[in-house]
């Protein structure tokens, strides 16, 4: 959606306060198109679904951002994700049209026809009115994601690129991008592009912006390309800013680390289903039954595992990706291999067969590099950080809390030293009092939960409703874009209330470790029990306020929950106190009452689960 120019306005002033000095405003999807454009009208007039912003509003804020020192870089994406430009304008296609505005999110098939001269005259006269309006030298071409399909059904780009030899898509995406840098330099701007724009040929000019992973920052620079780093920071995945705060561009995590054993391998190709795309992934293992480890590919990165499980045809793994925590369950049938790779409650089902191994006559283990360290002057080609906002699931009356003050910890990675950049828990310290500072400032990060939560309540009393939102936090990744979510979907949901990471459990959790840390369990007993008692009471008092309010009753299974636990993990306090006796207690049985309890019911998650868990795993055996 295009959010009110106010709302920009303060972000840009909270920025400015964290030394914080480029916003990258992104302004075209498949969704819509965000300015008015007088050389060409149809593009918000058929594109916008009448949110844009007008040439007047955007010039009063790229001024403000200037007057504060911030520079305003554009992205207006291509050749993908291009369907906004595509409604007024079909004849730039690759395919006929007519095209419509995206109603849902995801990866869909229009893209323009780099083929056609008429696609170059209109970037050009395109990027000439936009230049106007942005005068930063740096302009952003957008090039991820980009689906070759109506390429490949074309006859005439498929003869294109025979007559030019063109070996495949990706080679006719780099001309593509060859011809828009030519543009750009034309009209004295520097190209910017996502990471999906790099080969070997790319031009040295081009900014290289590392997105699907760390790796990508590392084969830029590596290259001679400078480059900026999103991987790690992006604030739509709701992770909480200790796990931002501990991303190093200079360090390289994950990647390769095993060694392969071409005496004992086998090769696998799989293709995985993702909402409607088709994924196409391998895998690859080494050793023995008894001794599995390997690689998984996965959008052009290869990351490894270095245990596996094999049992009765059942292979299981699990490794770190830049998403977080991937894991793998799948069953062998002969050569064939079918499963579900997940990532928290996002599954996707996978088949493939095998392709290659020691036991396959000419086929040969694949050749892997392992990334070497950044040189001093490699570490000089890397421009900075971003972090990345991607709005699908955000509304205006939310936006803020989901940029502050987690955007606080990043900026001070950014600009601190690595010696003094570490220490997590000094972290939240300071960033609470920034946070405070921030709304003093004018962003509305607190208080717009305090409306969302005043509109829930529908008249009625707010406190238990706070007691639970505020130890509730949002689902991670992209979760909650796989239920269906539309761009007419109400966002006034507890969800849409609870913040992306919750400061009353992060400081419950470091209550409880310190707790469990004193050998007579004395250190915060009265504050944790508080806590507890407080959770386990309200219950009662939202069922009151949530029983016939449609909205609070998609979480009175997580309100009886969260009670559930915090009684647990109270008589797991008594016995770890003397209060109670420990045969009183099954420790079993309330174990057994945690694997009960799912998670991320209503798209939210009960922030305290783990520091509960630790209460109740601490019982005596």
């Amino acid at each position: 959606m295009a959010f009110a120019k106010e709302a920009i306005l303060r972000n840009l002033d909270a920025m400015a306060a964290l030394k914080m000095n480029v916003l990258h405003w992104h302004l075209s999807e498949y969704q819509a198109f965000r300015v008015e454009s007088r050389v060409f009208p149809k593009l918000h007039e058929l594109g916008s679904n009448g949110q844009y912003y007008t040439q007047d509003e955007i010039r009063d804020i790229v001024e403000h951002a200037r007057l504060l020192g911030i520079r305003i870089v554009p992205e207006f994406d291509m050749p993908g994700h291009t369907s906004s430009f595509l409604v007024g304008y079909p004849e730039l296609a690759a395919a006929p049209g007519p095209y419509q505005l995206a109603t849902s999110f995801g990866v869909f098939t229009p893209v323009m026809d780099p083929t056609r001269e008429e696609v170059y005259d209109f970037i050009d006269r395109f990027i000439s009115e936009m230049v106007s309006l942005f005068p930063d030298s740096y302009y952003h071409i957008g090039g991820d994601e980009v689906s070759y399909t109506d390429w490949e059904k074309s006859e005439s780009i498929q003869a294109f690129m025979k007559k030019n030899n063109i070996a495949d898509s990706h080679a006719l995406q780099a001309y593509f991008n060859e011809r828009l840098e030519k543009i750009l330099k034309k009209h004295n701007r520097k190209m910017i592009g996502w990471d999906e724009i790099l080969n070997p040929n790319l031009s040295q000019s081009v900014v290289v912006q590392s997105w699907r992973s760390h790796k990508s920052l590392f084969g830029a620079v590596q290259q001679g390309s400078q480059a900026i780093l999103s991987a790690g920071y992006y604030l739509d995945h709701k992770l909480p800013a200790s796990q931002h705060y501990q991303v190093d561009p200079e360090i390289l995590k994950g990647g390769v680390t095993i060694e392969p054993d071409s005496m004992n391998w086998k090769q696998y190709d799989l293709t995985m289903k993702v909402s409607d795309n088709v994924i196409n992934t391998s895998l690859v293992l080494y050793g023995t039954a008894d001794n599995l480890r390997g690689l998984f590919y996965l959008m052009e990165n290869v990351t490894s595992f270095e245990t596996a499980e094999l049992k009765d045809n059942q292979l299981t793994f699990s490794f770190q990706s830049d998403f977080g925590t991937i894991d793998l369950k799948s069953e062998f049938q002969g050569d064939s291999i079918s499963g579900t790779m997940s990532l928290g409650l996002l599954s996707f089902p996978f088949k493939g067969y095998r392709t290659g191994g020691n036991d396959m006559p000419g086929t040969n283990p694949p050749k892997v590099e392992k990334i070497k360290p950044l040189t001093e002057s490699e570490k000089k080609l890397i421009l900075g950080g971003e972090a990345a906002l991607w709005t699908e699931a955000i509304s205006a009356d939310n936006v803020d809390s989901r940029i502050w003050p987690r955007t606080a910890a990043i900026a001070e990675k950014w600009w601190s030293p690595a010696e003094l950049s570490r220490d997590v828990a000094d972290m939240y310290r300071r960033l609470e009092w920034v946070s405070y500072q921030l709304e003093k400032l004018g962003t509305q990060h607190k208080t717009s939960q305090a409306r969302i939560i005043h509109d829930l309540a529908q008249g009625k009393d707010e406190k238990p409703i706070i007691t639970l939102i505020e130890v509730l936090e949002e689902v991670k990744y992209y979760e909650r874009l796989v239920l269906d979510m539309t761009t007419s979907t109400p966002m006034n949901e507890v969800v849409d209330a609870a913040f992306p990471e919750s400061m009353v459990a992060m400081k419950f959790s470091n209550l409880t470790d310190a707790f469990l840390a004193d050998p007579d369990h004395q250190l915060h007993e009265e504050a944790i029990r508080t806590w507890l008692i407080r959770w386990r009471d309200n219950h009662e008092l939202f069922k009151e306020v949530a029983v016939g309010n449609t909205r609070l009753e998609k979480v009175l299974q997580t309100s009886e929950e969260l009670s559930a636990m915090a009684g647990a993990a109270l008589q797991a306090v008594d016995v770890l106190t003397g209060e109670a006796e420990k045969e009183s207690v099954s420790k079993v049985e309330l174990q057994n009452e945690f694997k009960q309890i799912q998670p991320s019911r209503a798209l939210v998650l009960i922030g305290v689960r783990s520091p509960l868990q630790k209460l109740i795993d601490a019982i005596p055996e």
